[in-house]
């Protein structure tokens, strides 16, 4: 079975990206190189965000692990994407 993915953001996860290689060398994906353009992956959640998650709820958000819905309730801490106000957009 193979899986393709056309456009994968690495970023800050390369660390991961390499230890999958040394511990899964049969399975880790293949990077293939460019698909010729550049760009970088961000978010941003203010520190009162991460520290209310955290105190509350024990979530480490800044890691893509304490996004988990298994293990927690990332949700409670952010709007709800119906609360934006398009009027509001430009």
């Amino acid at each position: 079975r193979m899986h393709v993915s056309t456009d994968s953001w690495v970023g800050g996860y390369r660390p991961d990206f390499k230890q999958m290689h040394k511990d899964f060398p049969d399975i880790a994906p293949e990077d293939l190189g460019s698909v010729g353009y550049e760009g970088e992956e961000t978010m941003y959640v203010s520190e009162a965000v991460f520290d209310a998650a955290y105190s509350q709820k024990g979530l480490i958000l800044a890691h893509h692990k304490g996004y988990n819905r298994s293990h927690g309730n990332a949700q409670m801490f952010f709007d709800s994407v119906t609360e934006i106000q398009v009027s509001d957009l430009k």
